[in-house]
């Protein structure tokens, strides 16, 4: 079943500025990292187990293919709450960073 998908305010911001950055540079490469990260989050709605657990409870975690980004979430029996989008280079998030 597929869950329902909702992004976090910050979620929001995180994609908002990972598009704006890449455009400085290259605007269809952007749309191309914009396209996949939705399409993970697509792909994690029908399977929410597909992520791995962090140290913060309920937050699980996967990998963006084919680009340096991790999607954070939350997946209960219904919704699925993306609550940060981070490049793999800046490390483990803390619990400020899910504000």
């Amino acid at each position: 079943m597929e869950l329902k998908i909702f992004f976090s305010e910050q979620a929001g911001a995180d994609l908002d500025a990972i598009k704006m950055h890449i455009s400085a540079h290259d605007r269809d490469a952007a749309e191309r990292v914009r396209q996949k990260i939705e399409q993970t989050v697509d792909t994690v709605s029908f399977f929410p187990h597909v992520g791995r657990p962090t140290d913060l409870e309920k937050i699980q975690v996967v990998p963006v293919v084919r680009y340096p980004y991790l999607v954070y979430y939350i997946a209960n029996a219904t919704t699925l709450t993306v609550v940060h989008i981070r490049h793999s280079s800046r490390g483990t998030p803390q619990s400020e960073d899910f504000i």
